[in-house]
Order: structure tokens, then sequence, then C-alpha cells
């Protein structure tokens, strides 16, 4: 799953192909050459929306139509996946850690580099496999783990690094959002 542009701005960048375009353009490549064929096989990319023709013409001569899924299908997928792949830490990853196998590729000490009070969590997330500094990392864990990723991710460990996770960055009802920015802004 990469990191598709809006119809209309929500962040400033330098150009309507930014390099976190470029960035998942080349962890699929990556991820393509790396896993072994019979996962890649069952390889598919999940968008939520492609905008950008450039971006979908790359994507199909990378991958082929058939690996590209339908726009917005994104939630859907997530109930029949096996594993996740994000390669930025925003919504579609906490969409995804919450139902299941999900892993992210992100330098978080370089880019998205956390706050102070989450730089623990994002620790915590690398040291049980969650989050992998590059996707040559990921690949190798992927190719060595794919029989029993399932039996990994509910490790005890694991869950609870995942459960601290999306507590720090999900809010699920109203009384949670009004809860977490008292709680924010008191710190303040």
């Amino acid at each position: 799953m990469g990191f598709e542009k809006r119809l209309y701005p929500a962040r400033i960048g330098d150009s309507v192909y930014n390099v976190n375009n470029f960035k998942t353009y080349e962890n699929i490549k990556i991820l393509k050459e790396k896993l072994k064929k019979n996962i890649y096989e069952d390889f598919y990319y999940s968008p939520k929306y492609i905008h950008d023709n450039r971006l979908k013409r790359n994507l199909i001569s990378l991958l082929g139509k058939n690996k590209i899924l339908r726009n917005e299908s994104f939630k859907k997928n997530l109930k029949t996946s096996k594993i996740v792949i994000c390669d930025y830490p925003q919504t579609s990853f906490l969409e995804a850690i919450t139902t299941g196998p999900t892993f992210l590729i992100c330098d978080y000490t370089k880019n998205f580099i956390p706050i102070k009070e989450f730089k623990k969590i994002y620790y915590l997330m690398e040291k049980n496999n969650i989050i992998f500094k590059n996707v040559n990392l990921l690949a190798n864990f992927i190719n060595k783990n794919w029989d029993n990723v399932e039996e990994i991710w509910n490790s005890k460990k694991v869950q609870k690094t995942k459960n601290e996770f999306v507590e720090k960055f999900s809010v699920s009802n109203k009384y949670n959002i009004l809860n977490s920015w008292k709680k924010f802004l008191s710190n303040y």
C-alpha cells in the first residue's frame, strides 16, 4: 500500500509526483525482486485511491494490471490479506494494524521522525518486527517467517506492542477524542 495523493491538496509538496510516490514505487520494486516466488505470487497493491496517472502507469508497468486492486477497495482487502505492508505511518497503517499482521517500512530515525513521547513505541515496534528500517530487512523477515507470520503476530510481545501503539495513536470514539485532546493540551 503506497502513498496516494489526494485529488485536492492536503499537504504542501514540491511536485504532483512527490518523493513519497517514488519511495512507494521503489519499495514495491525491491519487494518484487526479493520476495520468494511463491510469496510474491500472492502480492497485490491495494490503493485507497490513485489520482496520478503517471503513478498508475508506472505501477502497471512494474506489477501488471492484475496485481493492482480496485481503487477504494483497501478496507475490504484488509479482511482477506495474510499480511499488509505500509511504507508510511499514517491512517492506512493504523487501519491495517488493527486487523492483522501489518508491517511498516520506515526509517523513523530519518523519515517521519516521531516526537520524543513516541520514540519508545517506535523502537519497540522495530524490536518486535512491526517496523523495518528498510525494505530489504522486511523482505528477509517475510521470506524467513511466511509460514508462521500469524503465530509471530499473535505472540504476547507483539500484541502488547501493537496495542500500545494503537492506544497512543487511535481515537475510537468521541469521548476518547475529547480526552486525548485534553490530555495532550494539559502537557503544554
